[in-house]
């Protein structure tokens, strides 16, 4: 996808041109964005609100996101997964800390010594993520999350 193919519905602070590397994107208002292929390395999306963003096939290797937002609306009690949010994406360095991850379908991305100290990975599906190095202190799960093969929800003991 090019710049001039990335939608950003809800905001006129950022347009597609500014969707780049190095980008800071902090406190943005993303939500709903088709950021598809996007190449975000090193960027601060530190606050920015992705909730419902499609991020397939992006990479934010080394991307500060801190407090991000990601998760998607329950309209009636209903979880509606409209699209992938970070399926195959590439995540590693990534901080990730304390960000909202509830409903994310982190799908075969890679985390590889991502920081998800105190990421909020409620009903998240990490199936055949990469987390080699990866930080998950406190994180927050229940459940329903889908957690790679060998790891355990600290709070149910379960994989």
């Amino acid at each position: 996808m090019t710049d001039t193919e990335f939608s950003i519905p809800h905001t006129d602070e950022v347009s597609p041109s500014d969707i780049r590397p190095g980008a800071n994107l902090s406190v943005v208002n993303l939500s709903d964005a088709d950021l598809t292929d996007a190449y975000l390395s090193n960027t601060d999306l530190t606050d920015t609100d992705l909730t419902g963003a499609v991020l397939a096939d992006t990479d934010v290797t080394d991307t500060q996101l801190v407090d991000a937002h990601f998760r998607y609306a329950i309209p009636n009690d209903e979880h509606i997964l409209p699209h992938d949010i970070v399926p195959e994406a590439t995540l590693a360095n990534a901080d990730l800390s304390k960000a909202d991850l509830r409903f994310a379908d982190l799908t075969d991305a890679d985390l590889t010594d991502a920081n998800l100290m105190r990421a909020d990975l409620t009903d998240a599906d990490l199936r055949h993520i990469d987390l080699s190095g990866g930080y998950l202190t406190d994180a927050d799960s229940d459940a329903d999350a889908d957690l790679p093969d060998g790891v355990q929800d600290s709070d149910t003991g379960t994989e």
